[in-house]
């Protein structure tokens, strides 16, 4: 059954990737900055599974690329395309979109990963009553890195301060730069964590860093001080960003792109069905309440512009 599930998987980042490209087909720079989001997703994948070697993918994926799944590359464009056409109705600056983007990433991965390794589609070093239901929380700090990271580059890259040849330059540039700069985020951390939780000094930790041992993130009170940080900025970015749409509410525009939120709604029911098929809900039962939070949060983002434009006609009819 599980070869199932990784066939579904598969053709299913490849269907969504040509849809994709076929909705955007007259939108030159969305469709370049796709094709460079699949080459990110595949480069810093192979990176790090091939240098940190705390995970690994499943021998089941039909098509890999140096033991990385093609699909996990499609999947990172997915992923980007849905958080980009999820923000670009809320008015925000050219900075903040990469904020907004990354927390719509980050929401689909509290199940997604969460499922996957019960799946077999990849693996981590911790067992699954550690952290996040077995998913470390360096990963959950990846998902916002890795999207925040490579949008903050192409957003830039669009503005109008800059000459073109440097706006294609940082633009083209984002595949190789974006996948260091997020390992050096990852690390940065992961090392803070563990000082901050008092089990290790900096020196300490640098020096098993530098013996390429990362056990040090593992410790249980390394554990805690992860989820501290990672939930407590989270937290804040949520707070943020809610002022700043406050503030916007009155230029939010209504554009609902159909595309991306039927394949969110795909990803939700195929990863919620898995939950009740495999028995996952037995136990944990609290995923079926995170993953039903999360698909009407993004119903709501999805639908809360056209209800504000609604709202305004009316207001203007009386």
């Amino acid at each position: 059954m599980n070869d199932f599930y990784f066939y579904i998987f598969e053709f299913g980042a490849i269907f969504a990737i040509l849809a994709i490209l076929f909705e955007e087909r007259k939108n030159r720079d969305l469709l370049e900055t796709l094709i460079l989001a699949v080459l990110y997703g595949i480069i810093l994948e192979v990176l790090n599974v091939h240098m940190s070697g705390l995970y690994s993918y499943g021998k089941e994926f039909m098509v890999q690329i140096y033991n990385v799944p093609l699909a996990i590359g499609l999947g990172w464009a997915v992923i980007y395309y849905i958080s980009h056409k999820s923000a670009q109705n809320y008015d925000l600056k050219w900075w903040q979109i990469p904020l907004f983007m990354s927390l719509i990433a980050l929401s689909i991965d509290l199940v997604v990963d969460v499922v996957a390794i019960r799946l077999g589609f990849w693996s981590w070093q911790i067992p699954f009553n550690e952290e996040w239901f077995g998913v470390p929380y360096d990963n959950l700090f990846g998902w916002l890195a890795v999207i925040w990271t490579f949008s903050f580059f192409i957003n830039l890259s669009r503005q109008n301060f800059l000459s073109k040849k440097l706006s294609k330059a940082i633009k083209y540039s984002s595949v190789i730069i974006s996948p260091f700069l997020l390992a050096f985020q990852i690390i940065s951390y992961t090392v803070l964590s563990a000082v901050v939780s008092g089990k290790f000094t900096l020196n300490e930790v640098m020096a098993l860093y530098n013996k390429h041992d990362y056990s040090y993130a593992y410790y249980p009170e390394v554990q805690s001080a992860k989820a501290y940080i990672l939930f407590g900025m989270v937290f804040l970015l949520v707070l943020y960003l809610i002022k700043e749409l406050y503030k916007n509410r009155n230029r939010i525009s209504a554009e609902v792109d159909l595309l991306p939120y039927l394949i969110l709604i795909f990803l939700h029911f195929f990863f919620l069905a898995i939950i009740f098929m495999e028995e996952i809900y037995k136990q944990l039962p609290v995923l079926v309440f995170i993953s039903v939070f999360v698909f009407v949060a993004h119903t709501l983002l999805y639908l809360f512009p056209a209800y504000l434009l609604k709202n305004r006609n009316m207001n203007k009819e009386e």
